[in-house]
Protein backbone atom coordinates (compact mmCIF):
# COMPACT_ATOMS: atom_id res chain seq x y z
CA UNK A 1 0.00 0.00 0.00
CA UNK A 2 1.12 3.14 -1.03
CA UNK A 3 1.90 5.98 1.91
CA UNK A 4 1.52 9.91 1.20
CA UNK A 5 3.09 12.96 3.05
CA UNK A 6 2.07 16.12 2.98
CA UNK A 7 1.15 19.37 4.96
CA UNK A 8 -2.31 20.54 5.44
CA UNK A 9 -3.03 22.12 2.52
CA UNK A 10 -6.07 24.24 0.56
CA UNK A 11 -6.61 23.60 -2.95
CA UNK A 12 -8.07 26.15 -5.17
CA UNK A 13 -9.12 24.72 -8.64
CA UNK A 14 -10.94 27.34 -11.35
CA UNK A 15 -11.82 30.91 -10.76
CA UNK A 16 -13.35 30.63 -7.28
CA UNK A 17 -13.45 33.49 -4.88
CA UNK A 18 -11.94 32.44 -1.45
CA UNK A 19 -14.03 32.91 1.49
CA UNK A 20 -11.32 34.58 4.37
CA UNK A 21 -12.16 31.29 6.45
CA UNK A 22 -10.33 28.89 4.33
CA UNK A 23 -7.32 30.43 4.77
CA UNK A 24 -6.68 31.13 8.38
CA UNK A 25 -4.75 28.36 9.08
CA UNK A 26 -3.83 26.42 5.89
CA UNK A 27 -1.65 27.61 2.61
CA UNK A 28 -3.74 28.46 -0.30
CA UNK A 29 -2.56 27.47 -3.90
CA UNK A 30 -4.51 28.00 -6.67
CA UNK A 31 -4.88 25.98 -10.38
CA UNK A 32 -6.22 26.63 -13.55
CA UNK A 33 -7.44 23.70 -15.70
CA UNK A 34 -5.52 23.69 -18.36
CA UNK A 35 -3.60 21.43 -20.96
CA UNK A 36 -0.70 23.00 -19.39
CA UNK A 37 -1.03 21.73 -15.59
CA UNK A 38 -2.08 18.05 -17.09
CA UNK A 39 1.27 16.57 -15.72
CA UNK A 40 0.01 17.31 -11.59
CA UNK A 41 -2.78 14.82 -12.61
CA UNK A 42 -3.16 11.27 -12.64
CA UNK A 43 -5.63 10.06 -15.25
CA UNK A 44 -6.90 6.89 -14.04
CA UNK A 45 -9.21 4.57 -16.49
CA UNK A 46 -9.89 4.93 -20.33
CA UNK A 47 -11.69 7.94 -20.70
CA UNK A 48 -11.07 11.04 -22.71
CA UNK A 49 -10.45 13.99 -21.51
CA UNK A 50 -10.45 17.86 -22.29
CA UNK A 51 -9.54 20.76 -20.93
CA UNK A 52 -11.50 24.24 -21.97
CA UNK A 53 -10.78 26.83 -19.83
CA UNK A 54 -11.15 26.08 -16.38
CA UNK A 55 -13.31 23.10 -16.92
CA UNK A 56 -12.37 19.64 -17.13
CA UNK A 57 -14.50 17.51 -19.17
CA UNK A 58 -14.92 13.93 -19.87
CA UNK A 59 -15.44 13.55 -23.27
CA UNK A 60 -15.61 9.53 -24.05
CA UNK A 61 -15.92 7.20 -21.38
CA UNK A 62 -16.71 3.66 -20.59
CA UNK A 63 -17.05 1.51 -17.26
CA UNK A 64 -13.74 -0.82 -16.44
CA UNK A 65 -14.71 -4.61 -16.03
CA UNK A 66 -11.76 -6.59 -16.00
CA UNK A 67 -10.27 -7.24 -13.18
CA UNK A 68 -12.11 -5.23 -11.05
CA UNK A 69 -14.89 -3.35 -12.62
CA UNK A 70 -14.60 -0.17 -11.43
CA UNK A 71 -15.26 4.24 -13.12
CA UNK A 72 -13.65 4.63 -16.34
CA UNK A 73 -12.81 8.00 -15.52
CA UNK A 74 -11.06 9.58 -12.60
CA UNK A 75 -8.63 12.25 -12.41
CA UNK A 76 -6.79 12.79 -9.62
CA UNK A 77 -4.52 15.54 -7.98
CA UNK A 78 -0.88 13.86 -7.64
CA UNK A 79 0.48 16.00 -4.34
CA UNK A 80 -2.36 16.13 -2.45
CA UNK A 81 -3.30 13.38 -0.36
CA UNK A 82 -5.40 13.51 2.96
CA UNK A 83 -6.95 11.74 5.74
CA UNK A 84 -9.93 14.09 6.97
CA UNK A 85 -11.02 16.71 4.25
CA UNK A 86 -13.60 19.40 3.31
CA UNK A 87 -14.06 18.76 -0.95
CA UNK A 88 -16.39 21.60 -2.64
CA UNK A 89 -16.57 21.53 -6.53
CA UNK A 90 -19.31 22.32 -8.99
CA UNK A 91 -20.74 19.35 -11.39
CA UNK A 92 -22.63 18.41 -14.66
CA UNK A 93 -23.78 15.04 -15.85
CA UNK A 94 -23.62 15.41 -19.91
CA UNK A 95 -25.61 11.86 -20.16
CA UNK A 96 -28.64 11.59 -22.22
CA UNK A 97 -31.06 13.49 -19.83
CA UNK A 98 -33.43 10.31 -20.06
CA UNK A 99 -31.07 8.22 -18.93
CA UNK A 100 -31.59 8.12 -15.17
CA UNK A 101 -27.76 6.17 -14.67
CA UNK A 102 -26.60 9.05 -15.82
CA UNK A 103 -23.43 9.37 -13.14
CA UNK A 104 -20.26 11.47 -11.41
CA UNK A 105 -18.05 10.41 -9.22
CA UNK A 106 -16.11 12.27 -6.35
CA UNK A 107 -12.98 9.83 -5.53
CA UNK A 108 -11.32 9.84 -2.63
CA UNK A 109 -8.63 7.81 -0.41
CA UNK A 110 -7.15 6.22 -3.46
CA UNK A 111 -4.46 4.61 -2.86
CA UNK A 112 -4.28 2.33 -6.49
CA UNK A 113 -6.75 2.06 -9.45
CA UNK A 114 -8.15 -1.01 -7.34
CA UNK A 115 -8.42 0.35 -3.83
CA UNK A 116 -10.35 3.91 -3.22
CA UNK A 117 -13.44 5.08 -2.31
CA UNK A 118 -15.77 7.09 -4.51
CA UNK A 119 -19.19 9.11 -4.06
CA UNK A 120 -21.91 8.19 -7.28
CA UNK A 121 -24.33 10.88 -7.76
CA UNK A 122 -26.81 9.31 -10.13
CA UNK A 123 -30.35 10.09 -10.83
CA UNK A 124 -31.55 6.27 -9.41
CA UNK A 125 -31.39 4.91 -6.16
CA UNK A 126 -30.11 0.69 -6.38
CA UNK A 127 -27.32 -1.17 -4.97
CA UNK A 128 -25.02 -0.14 -7.78
CA UNK A 129 -26.31 3.44 -8.32
CA UNK A 130 -26.10 7.23 -5.77
CA UNK A 131 -24.21 5.72 -2.86
CA UNK A 132 -20.88 5.54 -1.49
CA UNK A 133 -18.89 3.01 -2.31
CA UNK A 134 -15.48 1.40 -1.69
CA UNK A 135 -13.04 -0.62 -4.44
CA UNK A 136 -10.74 -3.01 -2.14
CA UNK A 137 -9.35 -5.75 -5.04
CA UNK A 138 -12.36 -6.28 -5.93
CA UNK A 139 -16.17 -4.98 -7.71
CA UNK A 140 -17.34 -1.98 -6.06
CA UNK A 141 -19.31 -2.70 -2.79
CA UNK A 142 -21.83 -0.34 -1.38
CA UNK A 143 -21.39 1.14 1.67
CA UNK A 144 -24.95 2.78 3.77
CA UNK A 145 -27.97 1.87 3.59
CA UNK A 146 -30.16 2.37 0.05
CA UNK A 147 -32.97 4.70 2.19
CA UNK A 148 -31.72 7.76 0.53
CA UNK A 149 -33.07 9.87 -3.02
CA UNK A 150 -31.58 10.60 -6.07
CA UNK A 151 -28.74 13.17 -6.09
CA UNK A 152 -28.55 13.75 -9.60
CA UNK A 153 -31.46 14.23 -11.89
CA UNK A 154 -30.99 16.67 -14.78
CA UNK A 155 -28.12 17.98 -16.83
CA UNK A 156 -27.63 21.40 -15.00
CA UNK A 157 -24.50 22.65 -13.19
CA UNK A 158 -24.68 21.47 -9.23
CA UNK A 159 -22.42 22.45 -6.38
CA UNK A 160 -21.13 19.28 -4.62
CA UNK A 161 -19.54 19.61 -0.59
CA UNK A 162 -18.12 16.37 0.54
CA UNK A 163 -17.28 16.12 4.48
CA UNK A 164 -14.62 13.64 6.15
CA UNK A 165 -13.60 13.13 9.39
CA UNK A 166 -11.28 11.02 9.70
CA UNK A 167 -11.16 10.77 14.06
CA UNK A 168 -15.00 10.58 14.52
CA UNK A 169 -15.76 8.41 11.01
CA UNK A 170 -18.29 10.48 9.58
CA UNK A 171 -19.36 11.00 6.17
CA UNK A 172 -21.54 13.78 4.62
CA UNK A 173 -22.49 14.54 0.89
CA UNK A 174 -24.22 18.17 0.27
CA UNK A 175 -25.73 19.03 -3.02
CA UNK A 176 -26.61 22.58 -3.92
CA UNK A 177 -26.10 24.31 -0.51
CA UNK A 178 -28.39 21.54 1.17
CA UNK A 179 -28.14 21.99 5.36
CA UNK A 180 -28.97 18.38 5.32
CA UNK A 181 -26.69 16.01 4.10
CA UNK A 182 -28.35 13.77 1.00
CA UNK A 183 -25.78 10.82 2.25
CA UNK A 184 -24.51 10.10 5.71
CA UNK A 185 -22.29 7.32 6.85
CA UNK A 186 -20.72 6.81 10.17
CA UNK A 187 -17.91 4.13 11.32
CA UNK A 188 -16.20 4.73 7.96
CA UNK A 189 -12.23 4.17 8.03
CA UNK A 190 -10.70 5.49 4.73
CA UNK A 191 -7.01 5.50 4.73
CA UNK A 192 -4.85 8.63 3.75
CA UNK A 193 -5.16 8.94 -0.24
CA UNK A 194 -5.51 11.13 -3.06
CA UNK A 195 -9.17 12.55 -4.10
CA UNK A 196 -10.26 13.31 -7.74
CA UNK A 197 -13.62 13.28 -9.46
CA UNK A 198 -14.71 11.57 -12.75
CA UNK A 199 -17.65 9.06 -13.90
CA UNK A 200 -18.22 5.58 -14.19
CA UNK A 201 -19.11 5.45 -17.50
CA UNK A 202 -20.62 8.33 -18.60
CA UNK A 203 -19.41 12.05 -19.68
CA UNK A 204 -19.52 15.28 -17.65
CA UNK A 205 -17.98 18.35 -16.86
CA UNK A 206 -15.62 19.25 -13.43
CA UNK A 207 -15.27 23.01 -12.27
CA UNK A 208 -14.65 25.32 -9.51
CA UNK A 209 -13.11 22.70 -7.00
CA UNK A 210 -11.94 23.21 -3.42
CA UNK A 211 -9.87 21.23 -0.50
CA UNK A 212 -9.34 21.89 3.14
CA UNK A 213 -7.47 18.98 4.74
CA UNK A 214 -8.79 19.04 8.57
CA UNK A 215 -6.24 19.22 11.39
CA UNK A 216 -7.08 16.67 13.37
CA UNK A 217 -6.25 19.07 16.36
CA UNK A 218 -9.59 21.46 15.56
Amino acid sequence: MKHFAIPSILIVIGLLAVPDIWAQDARTRSFVLSEQNRHAWLFDGVAKWQFNDSVFLVTQNEAIASPVRRPGALALRKDSPCSGFILDLEVRCDAEPTNLRGDLVIAFGYQSPTNFHYVHLTGMVDSLHNGVYHVADSDRVRIGSLDVEPLLTDRNWHSVRLEYHDIEGTLSVFMDNDVTPGLHLENLDVPRGLFGFGSFNDTGAFRNMRLREIDPRQ
